[in-house]
């Protein structure tokens, strides 16, 4: 992800900079958005690496923020009867960003759940070790009390 992210906010920059027309980047966009999210769910369980899990989530929710504004803009051409336009043209770019958009949400979905199903075991570890503890506790206070008292 250290190296993946900034090549993904790279090309993020350069669709928003109208550097680079989205439209002619479908594999770029779906390939990005599959990496990202396929190494985020890989360290979604290590609470170390939520930083960077919360960052890839980042740059997938902007790659899908492109994706729907460029659906919007195919389709405003499509009202708008673009004189030489090609509808089915435009219905093939709606169809391909949608499988995109679906594809990348699919994958994010799978992330977050793996955060969650994370978190849930760190919490019952953590009830787990407080309930040893506690049981530890009583067990020691009840070998001092019987030590203390007279035979």
């Amino acid at each position: 992800l250290e190296l993946h992210l900034p090549i993904a906010t790279q090309f993020i920059d350069a669709v928003v900079s109208q550097q680079l027309d989205p439209r002619e980047s479908f594999g770029v966009l779906q390939a990005l958005g599959t990496h990202i999210n396929q190494h985020a769910q890989g360290i979604a369980a290590d609470p170390n690496q939520q930083n960077l899990v919360g960052q890839a989530l980042d740059v997938t929710n902007k790659l899908q923020q492109i994706i729907e504004n460029t659906e919007r803009s195919i389709q405003a051409e499509g009202e708008a009867g673009g004189e030489g336009q090609d509808p089915g043209g435009q219905s093939d770019e709606l169809q391909q960003l949608s499988q995109v958009k679906q594809e990348i949400l699919r994958q994010e979905s799978s992330t977050r759940q793996e955060i969650k199903k994370a978190e849930s075991e760190q919490a019952q570890r953590l009830k787990d070790f407080e309930a040893a503890q506690k049981a530890l506790r009583d067990s020691n206070n009840q070998t001092v009390t019987d030590l203390s008292e007279p035979f």
